[in-house]
């Protein structure tokens, strides 16, 4: 009821004094508290690191299973937000955007964008994947350890089965955050030329 009346982070500090709460609860949220206003001088993707080395790294680890996978989600927002000026900016964006959901949820025609992860048992009618480029997708890392390197084939493996009737697999050869050319991924190159048509767009 707090948090609901409250319409800011000043007014709720403010009414924490007519809070009844025992001295390990005042302690955690003066810790959260402490967080909040310091991310809010933060550009988004420091926020999130932040926030991941506050706590949530660990209760990500004690919490999932999958938790290395839901990490990698979260390095995929810090790349997505820097396309966003403002957290405000941001938060609104991503307050429109409709939960991942299959075509059997969802009547309407619309574009849904999602990380492989979140797609895992869903499947569409048309699939792209974008970004499977060398030293993009597999991750850099995992070139040089066999088991991470099949993980990062699993994925793609995952990725390509989405698509029930089209599948659209797009590299890049320029990276604005690169100053090296790029060519297509390892992953691509292992699928025979005779199961796929290359366009070249440039």
């Amino acid at each position: 009821n707090l948090i609901s009346k409250s319409e800011n982070l000043n007014t709720f500090i403010k009414n924490l004094g007519n809070l009844k709460i025992n001295s390990k609860g005042k302690e955690n949220l003066n810790k959260l508290i402490k967080t909040l206003k310091e991310i809010e001088r933060l550009e988004i993707p420091e926020a999130i690191d932040i926030i991941l080395n506050s706590g949530y790294k660990k209760y990500l680890t004690k919490k999932y299973k999958d938790d290395a996978e839901r990490l990698e989600d979260i390095e995929s927002l810090k790349e997505i937000s820097l396309s966003y000026s403002s957290l405000s900016d941001f938060l609104s964006e991503a307050s429109l955007q409709e939960h991942v959901k299959g075509e059997k949820t969802s009547s309407c025609q619309t574009v849904i964008l999602s990380t492989i992860h979140q797609a895992k048992g869903l499947e569409w009618k048309i699939v792209f994947i974008i970004g499977v480029s060398d030293g993009h997708f597999p991750h850099p890392s995992s070139m040089y350890d066999i088991m991470a390197l099949e993980e990062e084939r699993r994925i793609f493996y995952v990725a390509v089965t989405r698509a029930k009737e089209d599948l659209y697999i797009t590299y890049y050869t320029r990276d604005f955050y690169r100053y090296f050319s790029s060519e297509k991924s390892i992953f691509i190159e292992e699928i025979l030329p005779s199961y796929y048509e290359e366009w070249n767009f440039e």
